[in-house]
């Protein structure tokens, strides 16, 4: 675990846990070979800047999505385009422009 960040007067936090927790942060803070307060304080402050990480990956990855489907949307119509223009069925007539944006919607968009 990293180093805590703590500001030059910390505020006395206080809180009731089960035996059973406590015993397990007794037992992590020996294996640290820090105090059982200094641990929590520690776990307390990586969890909630984890949050603000978290937060932050979320909103990457929503841009990354509307990327992602901008690009969809520009293929599906660039793709379209070509094969309104290239496309004939078996008898050498142009396809429906209604068939080819409806399976492009599908297979695409």
């Amino acid at each position: 675990m990293a180093a805590p960040r703590q500001s030059k007067s910390p505020d006395p936090l206080s809180f009731r846990i089960g035996s059973e927790y406590k015993n397990r942060l007794t037992e992590l803070a020996a294996e640290e070979g820090v105090s059982v307060s200094r641990l929590v304080c520690r776990m307390v402050m990586e969890t909630l800047d984890g949050d603000r990480e978290l937060i932050e990956v979320k909103n990457k990855l929503d841009e990354l999505y509307d990327e992602v489907q901008a690009l969809r949307r520009g293929v599906a119509t660039g793709f379209e385009a070509v094969l309104l223009n290239t496309v004939r069925d078996p008898s050498g007539a142009q396809v429906p422009a209604e068939e080819i944006k409806a399976w492009v919607d599908s297979k695409l968009r």
